[in-house]
């Protein structure tokens, strides 16, 4: 039996009057360093391709046998595919939701794998089984982090848009099921989570909570909400030496958009890897104030 309530969330519009960006960043401390480095040569863009693809074939490896941090990369590189300009490979969406969904099913990445399944099915005009996954990424996404309540509403705002009328029931009947069969495991990621930021005695603090673009950008271009994770690499004086951005939803061009504003971190103890370089993999959540999610007052359990 699982020992947490589960919720249909619900979208709730607020007033808007004008556009007022923010960005909270939280980070994961010195997480899995000997993984992150093997997604940093895969990412290597003006490394050998002899270098990269070992580095892929590591990469697939430790995915397959079951490293969470690795499923939601690889998945990722495949969700997006060559709209990284550093990425190796091809886009692939069927490859991406096979990663994408055991990444999502334990560890500490599962939010963000879930959200990028709802994503993917959006994508593939898949628009209960989005549903689905963006359920259990407000759920899961605000336990570990309840900050990114703007991006779960926008998320769930565009698949309600596209989902048939009368499928509510299926769509509880999957997060049952999801929660069913992995409920457990996931919250066992959230818990790791929440305890990475000391993971390895390593904390990251930032000078600044508000957020700045890379280059202005007008009010079509910019998405409700979004968030973005990246690896960093600190030196030993704490500063930021180099970024690699992992994933950006709704869009890759929000990443790279925000990429600039992880700089102005720095990391505060922790040990350094054999290069001398300490990392971490950071989020950037961005949303505008127009949606929110709630629990219905009801407070009706599946």
């Amino acid at each position: 039996m699982l020992q947490c309530r589960r919720w249909i969330w619900v979208l709730v519009v607020s007033g808007f009057a004008g556009w007022v960006p923010a960005a909270v960043a939280g980070a994961t401390g010195n997480q899995r360093p000997s993984t992150i480095r093997v997604v940093r040569s895969v990412l290597q863009s003006n490394g050998s391709t002899a270098a990269r693809d070992k580095a892929l074939q590591v990469l697939t490896e430790r995915a397959n046998k079951g490293n969470d941090f690795a499923q939601f990369t690889l998945g990722s590189l495949y969700q997006w595919g060559q709209r990284d300009p550093d990425s190796p490979v091809h886009r692939d969406l069927v490859k991406a939701s096979l990663y994408l969904a055991n990444a999502a099913t334990h560890g500490a990445y599962a939010p963000l794998a879930m959200a990028a399944m709802a994503e993917i099915n959006l994508l593939r005009d898949k628009p209960l089984q989005a549903t689905i996954w963006a359920q259990m990424y407000a759920y899961y996404g605000r336990v570990a982090d309840g900050r990114i309540g703007g991006y779960a509403a926008e998320l769930l705002n565009r698949c309600f848009q596209v989902l048939p009328k009368g499928s509510m029931s299926e769509v509880r009947n999957g997060v049952r099921n999801l929660q069913a069969l992995y409920g457990k495991r996931i919250r066992a990621g959230v818990k790791m989570y929440n305890s990475l930021n000391e993971a390895g005695g390593m904390h990251l603090r930032t000078a600044t909570k508000d957020l700045k673009m890379s280059r202005p950008m007008t009010y079509a271009e910019l998405p409700v909400a979004g968030i973005a994770l990246y690896i960093v690499a600190f030196g030993p004086d704490g500063r930021v030496q180099k970024t690699w951005q992992i994933n950006a939803m709704p869009r890759w061009q929000l990443g790279r958009q925000l990429r600039h504003n992880v700089r102005s971190f720095e990391a505060v103890g922790g040990q350094a890897n054999t290069d001398g370089l300490r990392y971490a993999t950071v989020p950037v959540i961005f949303y505008d104030g127009r949606f929110a999610a709630k629990r219905p007052a009801s407070k009706q359990p599946y």
